[in-house]
């Protein structure tokens, strides 16, 4: 009975699981009283000889499937360098951002895949971190040039108290809607406040230093700063800060000095 079931597995489709089967096939084999000597080795023989085709069906699928993840690690292999000679070069945002998607989705099929090919995962992972990376200067190039064009405007508009309002909006061209919006406010503020508490408290919420003349008075804003809880250990945003420097009214030129200190925090 044994000998007919352990038959029976050698034609599973599923090799590995029919040897799962044979293995507690064996056990139950071992299990049986002894059938004297001609009986037990000639049905022994029987059992064992298929038992032996079974395995080396098996030593033969995993060669198959050897086979297969090599070539399979070869072509992805292939797939991810040509992906690396693609960043040899800088590309445009747009294109690094199809090329994370693409090895994501290539890398997410590797792992899906048992078992997984760890070295294939571990180039693509490479290759993302690299392109994050690139993507982070990226940004931090954007903000970099779009700090820039809001101090030169600002700078235009605190030394040139003739601009016309046309004028001022064709020195906007190329800002964000936000900035272009908020500098247009502060162009049509016309309140006249002074800035200098404001940019000691810039200076401050950025960590940054002051002139020696001001010392005193940094000090006393630092104090009320603390007194209204900006220094308490919530989110600073200077961002919104600088907003509310340009709220204070219309630049001038008497607002230069400022400026070119509030500059230095953003720039």
């Amino acid at each position: 009975l044994l000998i007919a079931q352990v038959t029976q597995a050698l034609n599973d489709d599923d090799i590995f699981a029919a040897i799962e089967s044979v293995k507690k096939l064996q056990t139950q084999w071992q299990a049986i009283g002894y059938s004297g000597q001609r009986e037990e080795n000639q049905l022994w023989q029987k059992f064992r000889k298929v038992n032996d085709q079974l395995f080396a069906k098996r030593d033969e699928a995993k060669l198959a499937d050897q086979s297969i993840r090599k070539i399979q690690q070869t072509e992805l292999t292939d797939q991810l360098e040509s992906y690396q000679q693609q960043l040899v070069e800088p590309l445009p945002e747009s294109e690094l951002f199809t090329l994370q998607e693409n090895i994501e989705a290539l890398r997410t099929n590797i792992v899906n895949q048992k078992p997984v090919i760890k070295s294939v995962v571990t180039q693509a992972e490479k290759l993302l971190n690299q392109i994050t990376i690139q993507l982070s200067q990226i940004s931090d190039n954007k903000k970099a040039k779009t700090w820039q064009l809001v101090f030169d405007c600002l700078e235009g508009l605190a030394g040139n108290n003739a601009l016309t309002n046309e004028e001022f909006s064709e020195s906007l061209a190329g800002l964000p809607n936000a900035w272009q919006k908020r500098l247009q406010e502060c162009y049509q503020n016309n309140n006249e406040i002074d800035r200098s508490n404001k940019t000691l408290e810039l200076e401050i919420l950025a960590s940054k230093e002051s002139p020696e003349e001001f010392k005193a008075q940094r000090l006393q804003v630092q104090v009320q700063l603390m007194q209204s809880q900006m220094l308490s250990g919530q989110t600073i945003d200077l961002t919104n800060s600088l907003v509310e420097w340009l709220k204070l009214g219309k630049l001038s030129q008497v607002d230069l000095p400022l400026l070119s200190r509030v500059k230095a925090i953003y720039c």
